[in-house]
């Protein structure tokens, strides 16, 4: 962006009060934990989660290059195939265009250089890939396809609503094979690109887009309703903490790292480990246990 906008742009990085926000916002956060944890912090924090994850894949997150491609466009479902409505040639021209396809391409970019790759890392990308969305769809430019086809990727969401608790157990690879489409579903999904289709052929855009927004909400609130329960009993710590609240002692056997963070969170305090300190109660694998060795 700096480079798009010659001698000007680096002068605005050298303005004072965008740097001043951005103290004020993020030093007292630092600040506050070295001053409890020490050192500590910054080996843990800034070297190991910042520089050894990106340069090193020190914490064995390792993907190929191209992981976050399919995971861009997963997030965007169901309208990847609005890139190819996009002017290209206008984008450069516009600077506010430019801007949003920066921001979004060089997210993309930086993040898949990374040894280390989790889907999360791709988020800072999604404001400017769904801006940069309805801007194609803002756009004058025809594309008969694109719409028809955004329609048609939501014959993917019961498939993921299905295969996503298993995906997050076993992961992604093994839970696909076991993914299956059914009629009525496709069925749906094909009448819907048939019209969606029809409205853009017939100048209807918005009656298109509607069809497909309003569609695509219905799917998500499916996933919602079918597979998030089935996720939180399964990896999250609420659930979990319900279950083990009314132990006043209670330590942490054989649980997940994350778990073990929400744990504390909900708890309000650190548990202590079952190895280092043994209590009366032991909470492991998405159950609260009587340690009968205590």
């Amino acid at each position: 962006w700096t480079v798009r906008m010659g001698v000007g742009g680096f002068q605005d990085l050298a303005r004072p009060l965008p740097w001043l926000v951005l103290a004020v916002v993020a030093l007292p956060w630092y600040g506050l934990c070295y001053a409890r944890n020490g050192g500590v912090f910054l080996e843990e924090f800034l070297w190991k989660h910042h520089f050894a994850r990106f340069a090193t894949g020190a914490l064995e997150h390792n993907q190929p290059i191209w992981f976050f491609l399919p995971v861009l466009a997963g997030a965007l479902l169901p309208w990847p195939p609005l890139a190819a409505m996009l002017d290209r040639d206008g984008l450069w021209r516009d600077r506010r265009g430019f801007f949003l396809a920066s921001w979004a391409v060089v997210t993309l970019l930086f993040f898949s250089l990374s040894q280390d790759k989790l889907p999360g890392y791709i988020l800072p990308a999604l404001p400017a890939a769904a801006a940069l969305a309805g801007i194609a769809l803002a756009g004058k430019r025809a594309a008969p396809a694109a719409l028809p086809i955004c329609a048609a990727m939501l014959a993917l969401m019961p498939v993921a609503a299905a295969i996503l608790p298993e995906a997050l157990e076993t992961g992604f690879t093994a839970a696909v094979r076991q993914a299956r489409f059914t009629t009525l579903p496709l069925v749906a999904v094909a009448i819907l690109a048939a019209g969606v289709w029809w409205a853009e052929r017939t100048g209807r855009r918005r009656v298109a887009v509607a069809a497909v927004a309003l569609a695509a909400v219905a799917a998500f609130a499916l996933i919602k309703q079918s597979s998030f329960p089935a996720i939180e009993r399964q990896a999250g710590a609420r659930t979990l903490w319900q279950k083990a609240r009314q132990y006043d002692k209670l330590c942490l056997g054989e649980v997940r790292r994350h778990q073990a963070y929400g744990l504390h969170y909900y708890a309000g305090r650190k548990l202590p480990d079952c190895e280092v300190e043994l209590q009366p109660y032991r909470i492991q694998k998405g159950e609260v246990v009587f340690d009968i060795g205590h």
